[in-house]
């Protein structure tokens, strides 16, 4: 009886998911439940073409600890050591980080739990990654699009991309009748297109019609989704009691909701007034002793 054998390097393997993830996204134009899969092969194919990058580098390079090198690393400790310039030395812009965490992130909220997301965030999350693995493989590999994807698939991915660039335009021109301020153009969160008008009597996406709201810092005042906003109540020193919750130390703050990079700050100067209180409690305790 013949034998029948399968093998494929990172790389090779990177690409036989690059493929399917292709295939699915090109059906999910008649049928939108297939971008779940082309999403989950995408990135599947992003975490090999990282690692084979790595394995380029050094092959123990790819396992998580390389003096036992038994698993492989994580997508994130991938990226962490191909920036590193002791190991990989690979500059990736922020815009790609975010591309790549985002998709992850949309990645495991589909294998892990329910999930809820609309076509165009789909649709703009695959091409963003696609560009990035393409990108990737001509550049550390030599390798060419046309080396591994039928022409065919290639000329239906660019359709996809025709719709998207019309929109775009569209919407570009829409956005220079109204007199729209460039410095109220953000990217949209939904379709990822730099056209979203966070103008209060607007607060809509051109291209897609997502509408969210915007709102300021409570601490730096400037402008943000409100959904990347985060409260700080949850930091205060609180009792709930009587279906009634009473502040006993908001340490200095207000009951505000603040973005990322704020809250860091907020939440790393109350746990100093936290460990300063525990060690005057401490001191009191031992003198009075």
């Amino acid at each position: 009886m013949k034998e029948h054998h399968l093998k494929l390097n990172v790389l090779e393997n990177s690409q036989a998911f690059l493929i399917e993830a292709v295939s699915k996204a090109i059906v999910a134009e008649n049928d939108a439940r297939n971008w779940q899969f082309a999403i989950l092969n995408l990135v599947q194919s992003l975490e090999l073409s990282l690692k084979s990058i790595l394995a380029k580098k050094h092959p123990l390079f790819l396992y998580e600890n390389i003096d036992n090198p038994k698993h492989t690393v994580s997508v994130t400790k991938a990226i962490e050591r191909l920036e590193n310039p002791m190991i990989g030395g690979v500059k990736f812009s922020e815009k790609e980080k975010k591309g790549m965490s985002s998709a992850i992130k949309l990645r495991n909220d589909i294998t892990h739990h329910e999930f809820d997301f609309s076509v165009e965030y789909a649709k703009a999350q695959f091409l963003r990654v696609f560009g990035l693995i393409v990108h990737m493989f001509r550049h550390h590999f030599d390798i060419q699009i046309t080396d591994y994807i039928d022409s065919n698939f290639i000329e239906s991915l660019l359709e996809i991309e025709k719709s998207r660039v019309v929109l775009i335009e569209h919407a570009n021109t829409r956005m220079q009748e109204e007199g729209v301020d460039s410095s109220l153009v953000w990217e949209c969160s939904n379709c990822l297109c730099d056209s979203f008008v966070a103008d209060k009597s607007k607060e809509t996406c051109y291209v897609c019609g997502y509408q969210t709201s915007v709102e300021e810092c409570g601490k730096c005042e400037d402008y943000f989704y409100s959904h990347d906003l985060r409260s700080i109540e949850h930091l205060f020193e609180t009792d709930f009691c009587e279906g009634q919750t009473i502040v006993h130390n908001s340490f200095g703050y207000e009951p505000i909701s603040i973005c990322s990079d704020c809250y860091v700050a907020v939440q790393r100067d109350i746990d100093e007034q936290w460990q300063q209180r525990i060690e005057e409690d401490e001191y009191y305790h031992w003198s009075v002793e």
